[in-house]
């Protein structure tokens, strides 16, 4: 417990005036004439010690009464308790913490719980006398847009200047940030947090304070979002896609309001044009998978988009995806022998046997001295002897331009590498080597569904 305005305490020594005059009225004798005391003598153990203790109860009575007195003078206060308003002499400071992270933006009425935010503090700073020291900071990006006094004339348009953003924070970060200021050295620390709370602390933000106990936090939530979509996710199923293949994307859209929405369209777009579309219906808290398919309408980077209608939160109602489209893919196959050139032959046309999306280009180069790419989409490069640093160079570049590199790599050893093939493009470099014995050995497949046999015609043969 400590006090506003400890230096009212000095009257506390007021309290030994009502000793005085105990001590004093004690002192004092009054003459009273009786014709016999006889009856005096018989009260002196009753009637008389039962005054002497009301007069000891009155005494105390008096002076708790006047030390009562000076200690609500004294204004005195605890911890948690927040005193800005009615601080005195003592100092205390104050820091005030504005979320205005993208979450911030949900409307509540005509205005965003950000807006609100800021018309309660600034409803508040007022109170808070010149003793107090006001610390106010945003938290996206951290920064701290005001240090002073409530008087201060350029606190409001410092509130002002706070905009709302489109990113995300780490708010628990930012407070440990500001609450370890080693200049906050006044007795009494409150900290009032304007946020809608999307994360729980983890035990690093308490363990960053050294002097947590000495806080008390006041946390003030804006509002409850009522009415709001999300779209969770949007991911490709099929990660090769060409002119004449079917796009597609797995969905997830979760309604994180109060309200149930029934048939809420939900469209696709490739170019801001709409190549699909459903309508469902959404319980409160309930998440739902859509699959959209669709043919993209030409070869190129096709801008893709999942759009809801509007609501209380907008920034999570679209979600963009780029995915390039080619009308054929251009594979290129270098190997050291004419054998292992038929091998990789044979299965890429199994994938593709009327070469509708795969053209496929063979070259016999034991060492890579030079690589012509620049045609080239996907390089599957089989076992070579050698790379030059030229060869680097051209593989950097390359991968660079998004091409995509297949290697496979046996024995290296009395092979001649560049050192540039693992520096440079981050080669991996092999450490162990594993022994086949016979030629056969065992692996374990990474997926279930790969990407080079998306989308085959199998037949059961046992049926046919």
């Amino acid at each position: 417990m400590t006090f506003l305005t400890p230096s009212v305490l000095w009257l506390l020594g007021a309290v030994s005036i009502p000793i005085l005059i105990h001590l004093l009225s004690r002192l004092r004798i009054n003459k009273v004439e009786f014709s016999t005391v006889r009856f005096i003598k018989q009260l002196e153990t009753s009637s008389i010690r039962k005054m002497e203790i009301q007069k000891i109860l009155l005494l105390l009575l008096r002076i708790l009464a006047l030390a009562s007195l000076v200690l609500m003078m004294a204004q005195p206060v605890t911890q948690g308790f927040m005193p800005g308003w009615l601080a005195a002499e003592q100092e205390a400071r104050l820091v005030m913490i504005i979320d205005n992270s993208a979450s911030m933006t949900v409307k509540d009425g005509e205005k965003t719980f950000l807006d609100r935010s800021k018309n309660e503090t600034m409803a508040l700073v007022p109170l808070f006398k010149d003793e107090t020291q006001i610390t106010i900071a945003q938290t996206c990006p951290p920064k701290v847009v005001f240090t002073g006094q409530s008087k201060d004339p350029g606190l409001r348009s410092s509130v002002k200047s706070i905009e709302p953003t489109a990113s995300y924070d780490n708010i628990w970060q930012s407070i440990n940030g500001l609450l370890r200021d080693k200049t906050i050295i006044e007795p009494i620390k409150e900290c009032v947090i304007f946020s809608d709370l999307m994360h729980v602390p983890d035990s690093s933000f308490s363990s960053g304070i050294g002097n947590l106990d000495d806080w008390k936090f006041y946390f003030i939530q804006p509002g409850i979002v009522y009415d709001n979509l999300a779209v969770k996710d949007v991911s490709s199923i099929n990660r090769i896609k060409t002119l004449n293949q079917l796009v597609k994307l797995d969905t997830r859209i979760q309604n994180v309001g109060t309200l149930k929405k029934p048939n809420v369209p939900l469209e696709l777009l490739f170019n801001n044009q709409r190549v699909g579309q459903v309508v469902s219906e959404f319980d409160p808290g309930k998440e739902k998978a859509f699959l959209f398919q669709a043919y993209p309408a030409e070869v190129g980077i096709v801008q893709g988009k999942v759009i809801l209608p509007k609501d209380d939160y907008e920034l999570d109602n679209s979600w963009y995806v780029s995915m390039p489209i080619m009308a054929q893919i251009r594979c290129g196959i270098i190997g050291a022998t004419a054998e292992d050139i038929t091998i990789l032959e044979m299965i890429l046309r199994a994938i593709d046997p009327e070469n509708q999306f795969l053209i496929i280009e063979s070259r016999i180069q034991p060492s890579l001295n030079r690589l012509f790419l620049d045609d080239i989409d996907v390089a599957v490069i089989h076992n070579p002897q050698g790379l030059t640093e030229d060869g680097v160079k051209d593989l950097n570049k390359f991968l660079k331009e998004g091409g995509g590199v297949v290697w496979f790599q046996g024995d290296p050893d009395g092979r001649e590498f560049h050192p540039d093939l693992f520096k440079k493009t981050g080669f991996p470099n092999p450490e162990t080597l594993v022994n086949a014995g016979q030629g056969f050995f065992s692996t374990q497949i990474a997926g279930e569904h790969s990407d080079l046999l998306q989308n085959i015609q199998v037949r059961n043969l046992e049926k046919e």
